[in-house]
């Protein structure tokens, strides 16, 4: 990334970033996905992001297979 861990999470709190941990809301709405991506960390803030009714923003052209508020795409 070019940065420290440090300096990612002080722009984190800096920009009033919210982290979302993982709850079993999120691991439900995983298990349901198709496969379109294989990429599990990807699969997994896809489940977040529908879960949450939250916008997620990505370029990933595989995003666009799964219902998901997508932004950038």
């Amino acid at each position: 990334m070019g940065i420290s861990l440090e300096e990612l999470f002080e722009f984190v709190d800096r920009n009033q970033i919210e982290v979302i941990p993982i709850n079993y809301l999120h691991l439900l709405q995983l298990s349901r996905l198709p496969a379109h991506h294989n990429d599990p960390f990807d699969r997994l803030i896809i489940a977040q992001a529908i879960s949450e009714n939250l916008k997620l923003i990505s370029r990933d052209k595989i995003f666009k297979n799964y219902s998901v508020n997508l932004v950038w795409d």
